[in-house]
């Protein structure tokens, strides 16, 4: 969580929602399309959680870190 860490060296990886489908799939024996919509929902999830918990959106708003 170093997102909520004022000091410190942070670095936020991107990588497209399709290409983490990919690496889940083949990790966990999926086809592509069940991989992206799991990781989909759990990505608003998150979103919600820390947009509620504490107030910024998660992999968007990158003036808070």
């Amino acid at each position: 969580m170093p997102w909520l860490v004022r000091s410190g060296f942070k670095i936020w990886l991107l990588a497209s929602v399709e290409k983490r489908a990919e690496r889940v799939a083949k990790r966990d024996k999926l086809t592509v399309e069940e991989a992206l919509r799991m990781l989909k929902e759990k990505e608003a999830k998150t979103k919600a959680i820390y947009r509620e918990l504490y107030g910024f959106n998660l992999g968007e708003d990158f003036k808070t870190i």
